[in-house]
């Protein structure tokens, strides 16, 4: 009877799973003149809802053509959502240069994340062993190495994903070293990954505030009351999200399904979560993978304009052509240990980091450009 529910209402919808509960309890009473034949009549319904309704109820209203007011609050439970991207849309009418949230940082030329020492053992795999690492506040800097060279266990760390086995991580002047990761966030650190890490099921503006949720004051009281100090922060959390996705491009995406964009706008609304969580520190991992060439040039100028807004990048990346571009500082990584750093015109030609990408013998002739 549960499942039968769910399959009626809609999988992974609240308010469908509720309706479908009615319906299924009042359903015995409406078919009790079928006498005997209401059981084969109800395995029918539910044998049609399934071929003919495969989302159920909350999927057959999310295909309506609709008001967009609906279909906001069916999926995310929110009609000021649509309110704020309405007044928005006839605010910044027929511009492109959407403004990017106040997302701070330093901005300094002074060190923003000093990382001392830092390892992470796996049994007896040493996958990061004993790294020395600085980060200039303001700039774009990239940490490079072979496959498996330890570059996302280091953001895992920095993040609060892994706990180091030894090392020190300050950010900002704050010791966060094992810190739990909405702890580092709420620091000032915020990370996309590797592969890609939304809610699908979301609509991309749910993924953007949920990025907001370390700067939110709200507790469960002020939600459950909705006063109007709480509507008010809503409204602005909703506002900079809009703003947010306007900035990396996905302006009229707000209420799509995320898993229903394609790969590369997959990417951009991880960015853009990240930002609006107001980082000073910006861990990007491997940003540009799976992306086509319109797409990369297109991040290459959001990774510019985000620096230029006084946020620092922490950047891992295999384009060797993107790292060379954007960055203002290298550090390069083989076999958990850092071989060496520098800006790029002296990596490119550094013979050790030759020899890692390319082997001994064709680094000697190739080189790490070419």
């Amino acid at each position: 009877m549960f499942l039968a529910m769910m399959v009626l209402g809609g999988n992974g919808s609240a308010v469908g799973s509720i309706v479908g509960a009615v319906l299924l309890t009042l359903m015995p009473e409406v078919l009790r003149f079928l006498k005997d034949y209401y059981m084969m009549v109800y395995a029918a319904g539910i044998v049609a809802v399934m071929i003919f309704m495969p989302g159920g109820i909350a999927g057959l209203v999310r295909g309506w053509a609709v008001s967009r007011r609906l279909r906001t609050w069916w999926t995310s439970g929110s009609l000021a959502a649509h309110d704020v991207a309405a007044e928005l849309k006839e605010r910044h009418a027929g511009k492109t240069d959407f403004p990017l949230p106040n997302v701070g940082g330093s901005g300094s030329n002074g060190t923003i994340l000093a990382v001392r020492g830092l390892a992470k053992y796996f049994g007896g795999l040493k996958a990061v062993d004993g790294v020395d690492m600085e980060v200039r506040g303001g700039e774009i800097q990239a940490l490079i190495g072979p496959n498996g060279s330890g570059k996302t266990t280091i953001l895992n760390m920095l993040s609060g994903l892994y706990i180091p086995t030894a090392g020190e991580i300050v950010l900002d002047g704050t010791t966060v070293t094992g810190r739990k990761p909405h702890i580092i966030t709420a620091h000032g650190m915020a990370r996309t990954f590797q592969n890609i890490r939304l809610f699908g099921e979301l609509t991309v503006l749910d993924n953007v505030l949920i990025g907001q949720h370390s700067r939110s004051r709200a507790g469960l009281v002020r939600s459950i009351l909705q006063l109007g100090s709480q509507q008010a922060e809503e409204a602005a959390l909703r506002q900079k999200a809009l703003e947010a996705l306007a900035f990396v491009g996905l302006w009229g995406k707000e209420f799509a399904e995320a898993k229903s964009l394609p790969y590369g706008q997959q990417r951009l609304l991880e960015l853009a979560r990240a930002l609006v969580s107001d980082p000073k520190l910006l861990l990007l991992d491997e940003p540009a993978a799976g992306l086509n060439s319109a797409e990369t040039e297109m991040l290459l100028d959001l990774l510019f304009q985000i620096r230029d807004r006084g946020i620092t990048i922490l950047l891992v990346e295999h384009d060797m052509s993107l790292v060379m571009n954007v960055s203002d500082h290298i550090t390069v990584l083989n076999f958990g240990k850092k071989i060496a750093e520098g800006p790029a015109e002296t990596i490119e030609k550094n013979q050790e980091v030759i020899d890692a990408y390319l082997g001994t013998e064709v680094g000697n002739a190739q080189g790490l450009g070419n």
